[in-house]
């Protein structure tokens, strides 16, 4: 069996899930298993596509791993 877990970070005065941090800012990329999301806010199609937006900003931004040479 394999347990996935989400992440919820203390981002200045409001909590944010570190895949959506890490995304946005340019250190990860989206590649293999979704999964459910708490509370069915969001489907993980919806929040995979999320997630590809925020990569898609922090490259055309440059900003972490994508601005480094």
């Amino acid at each position: 069996s394999r347990y996935y877990a989400l992440v919820l970070v203390q981002n200045g005065s409001e909590k944010s899930y570190l895949a959506d941090l890490l995304m946005m800012r340019g250190y990860a990329r989206l590649a293999g298993v979704t999964c459910d999301l708490p509370g069915g806010v969001q489907g993980a199609d919806d929040y995979g596509r999320y997630l590809l937006d925020l990569g898609k900003a922090a490259r055309q931004a440059k900003r972490g791993a994508w601005g480094r040479k």
